[in-house]
C-alpha cells in the first residue's frame, strides 16, 4: 500500500506478514458452475426446440388426414 509520505508500507503497518502479499485469484468453482448452467440452458433450449419441431410436424400430418377424409354426411 503507497502511503504519501513515507512511500510503500512495510508488512508491520498493513498488518499482513511481509513477503506474504496474496493476490486475487480467479474463482475456478464460479466459473466451473457458470459454464454448467449456460450447457444445461443451451441443452434445455435444443430440447424444447425439438419438440416444437415434432409438434409442427404432427399437427400438419394431423390436418392432412382430416382433409384426404371424405365429409360425414347424414
Amino acid at each position: 500500500m503507497l502511503n504519501p509520505t513515507k512511500g510503500w508500507k512495510s508488512g508491520r503497518e498493513t498488518g499482513r506478514p511481509p513477503g506474504r502479499c496474496k493476490l486475487a485469484r480467479s474463482n475456478y468453482q464460479f466459473v466451473k458452475r457458470q459454464k454448467e448452467l449456460a450447457r444445461k440452458k443451451k441443452r434445455e433450449k435444443k430440447i424444447q426446440r425439438k419438440l416444437e419441431k415434432n409438434a409442427l410436424k404432427e399437427e400438419a400430418a394431423s390436418e392432412a388426414e382430416k382433409e384426404d377424409e371424405p365429409p360425414l354426411s347424414p
